[in-house]
């Protein structure tokens, strides 16, 4: 075998192994990103047992920073949806949601929270508040009873029909 030979078949070896270590390296980091995300997910169920919506954003919030943009964005998002589907309905808190379908309507409110947050424009910001908007549009309107309604009128109401 030529000194060519050789030298081009420990170039593709070489290069074989470097896409096999990269292809194991992707693996595990990508494992221990969903290990993380489940992690998050029975710490968001525990959470939303308990809390109101908006501490569910707010403690989305706080665990996304200090997190690259890719685990940060995952964890943080899966936990918000999770803790959001638990929790207690705050008065107010899909107030100005947009349709999701308006896709210009969701953009403009998801700048507008993420700054008045002072989170700015990042990803994991934009991320959480369209969990925002698909948990509104789930829930529907805003659930709490008005405090001027009386139940008793409207189930009185009912029994004279």
């Amino acid at each position: 075998m030529s000194t060519g030979w050789k030298i081009g078949l420990t170039i593709i070896a070489a290069f074989l192994l470097v896409m096999m270590l990269g292809a194991g390296a992707c693996f595990y980091y990508f494992s221990q990103l969903g290990n993380q995300v489940k992690e998050d997910q029975r710490a968001a169920e525990r959470l939303g047992e308990t809390a109101d919506e908006a501490a569910c954003l707010q403690e989305a919030m706080t665990r996304a920073e200090g997190k690259n943009a890719i685990s940060g964005t995952a964890s943080a998002t899966v936990f918000l949806a999770t803790c959001l589907q638990k929790s207690r309905p705050s008065r107010g808190f899909c107030d100005g949601v947009p349709d999701r379908n308006d896709r210009e309507g969701v953009r403009i409110w998801v700048e507008s929270k993420c700054k008045e947050l002072g989170k700015g424009s990042g990803i994991t910001c934009g991320a959480m508040m369209s969990a925002v908007v698909s948990h509104c549009q789930n829930r529907g309107s805003d659930p709490a009873p008005s405090p001027t309604a009386k139940p008793e009128e409207s189930t009185n109401k009912e029994r004279k029909k």
